[in-house]
């Protein structure tokens, strides 16, 4: 079983999105919460579901892990016997910009554009993700 370790970034997005979906339907955000600890728990198998991210994150190793039935991505970097969770990111985000450049150790800026932001209402609407 593999050590699963959650950035302080990747714990306050998800307290956000929580809050938001709480704030939509009452026992939404709860729901968020269960579906981020099944794939944590998916991220301490030993062959978790992860599919490679587009452009230079791939090359870094960022990997992402699709969240059951919420439009969010886990975002994870194998480091050693060890998975480091850095970000929980809308599926609206511009991965690779936003997460690598942002969070990854060492990472020049990987985006030849800025990331756009959603116009739909949302947890990461607010913040222009």
């Amino acid at each position: 079983m593999r050590v699963v370790r959650i950035s302080a970034e990747a714990a306050q997005e998800l307290e956000e999105a929580a809050e938001w979906y709480e704030r939509e339907i009452p026992g939404l955000g709860a729901r968020l919460i269960d579906a981020f600890e099944h794939a944590i728990g998916l991220l301490r198998e030993n062959l978790p579901p992860l599919t490679p991210l587009p452009r230079e994150a791939a090359h870094r190793g960022a990997k992402r892990l699709l969240l059951h039935r919420f439009p969010f991505f886990v975002i994870t970097i194998e480091q050693g016997d060890e998975f480091v969770v850095v970000a929980l990111a809308h599926h609206a985000r511009r991965l690779g910009c936003s997460v690598a450049a942002a969070r990854m150790p060492s990472s020049p800026k990987i985006c030849s554009s800025s990331s756009s932001s959603s116009s739909s209402p949302g947890p990461d609407s607010a913040r222009g993700i």
